[in-house]
């Protein structure tokens, strides 16, 4: 996390997380997999000083790797956006 600004009582947090995931084992739906995945996650966060609610939230992610299941490697990429505002 990184203060990157305050501005009209709103602070500006800025996000980053690198994953890196190797040989970890999974389970879903009973069926066993072991996943080698790696990415990056940033964000921007505003958050009102005064009451400390969350204004805005931006994330993005961006991920790749491999799945091992059954004996066969399965390639992997998942991007996402996520907006979340304040309703007023």
């Amino acid at each position: 996390y990184k203060l990157e600004s305050i501005r009209n009582n709103i602070a500006s947090i800025s996000t980053t997380a690198i994953i890196d995931i190797k040989d970890q084992p999974i389970t879903i739906e009973k069926t066993r997999l072991t996943a080698n995945i790696t990415g990056k996650q940033t964000g921007l966060v505003k958050i009102n000083i005064h009451s400390g609610l969350l204004e805005e939230s931006k994330n993005e992610l961006n991920l790749k790797g491999l799945m091992l299941v059954l004996g066969r490697e399965i390639p992997f990429t998942m991007n996402t956006k996520n907006t979340v505002r304040l309703a007023e």
